[in-house]
């Protein structure tokens, strides 16, 4: 009688402890960025990098091509069922990109709204401040509010151009979900160029956001290899981001310049997980 009552006292604390180290080990788990999560922020910055391309190359097409290429020679990056509006009005631009209920663009994706650009018109200057504007803009299905601009720098010290983007942008989903990015990336043109047509550029993107996914999990991101886009390809092809929660983090590498849909994920402890990226898309 007396071995009973003391097996069951022991058992409870048994109990006890196996209860708190499954506890632990959730919340550790829970620590961790998970593979939903790096498809979620992944999802995220598509939509941005989307966006980035889109303003880029309007301003391109607008501030550096000529009449007689634009309207003969090269492809345009924006497909006939988008509508282009400038006025002129006290040296300020107002550039208004209309795609109506819904454009398809050259990479499949489907924009409907309105993309809005103003800068000062002065084509002297060497650096121009352009203010970015958004009126019922989708890529996607995928709805973007927020605030942009973006400077851009006519020849760095590579003699390239570039663009440094600052964004606060919201992206909602039908669902009701949303997900949104802030901070700062740079695009820097390294090859290809207006004479050689859209599909022949190639960007190296650097910087660093806070990025709030749909679960409402809140990361940091850091490109710490460069990223290289090749606008002819649908994804990035090379280059790595750091993704940090609290005191987790891992690394996402683009891999070799190969234009496919795989990146690679690697946490802290050396597990690698191969990540699909966006598998809506096709070459």
């Amino acid at each position: 009688m007396k071995k009973t009552k003391l097996f069951y006292p022991v058992l409870l604390l048994m109990l006890v402890f196996l209860i708190a180290g499954c506890e632990s080990e959730k919340t550790i788990d829970e620590e961790q960025v998970s593979s939903e999560t790096i498809a979620s922020i992944e999802d995220a910055d598509d939509i941005v990098d989307e966006l980035v391309s889109i303003l880029e190359e309007v301003y391109a097409d607008e501030e550096f091509s000529t009449v007689a290429f634009k309207e003969e020679k090269r492809e345009k990056f924006l497909p006939e069922c988008a509508v282009k509006t400038v006025e002129r009005e006290a040296g300020i631009k107002n550039v208004t990109i209309d795609f109506g209920d819904g454009c398809t663009m050259k990479n499949d994706k489907v924009l409907k709204g309105k993309v809005l650009m103003s800068y000062a018109s002065d084509r002297s200057l060497k650096t121009r401040s352009v203010t970015h504007g958004y009126e019922g803009f989708y890529i996607n299905d995928k709805k973007i509010s927020g605030e942009s601009s973006s400077v851009k720098v006519y020849s760095n010290e590579n003699g390239n151009r570039q663009t440094t983007f600052t964004e606060a942008i919201l992206i909602t989903w039908d669902s009701g979900e949303t997900a949104s990015r802030e901070g700062t990336r740079i695009t820097e043109l390294i090859s290809g160029g207006e004479q050689e047509g859209w599909a022949s550029k190639v960007y190296e993107i650097s910087g660093s956001w806070t990025s709030t996914s749909k679960s409402g999990e809140v990361h940091s991101v850091e490109i710490t290899e460069k990223l290289r886009k090749e606008l002819a390809c649908r994804f990035i092809v090379s280059g790595v981001k750091e993704i940090s929660k609290t005191n987790k983090s891992g690394t996402l590498d683009f891999g070799d310049g190969s234009c496919d849909s795989k990146a690679t994920f690697t946490d802290l402890d050396g597990v690698i997980e191969e990540i699909e990226l966006q598998k809506n898309k096709r070459k």
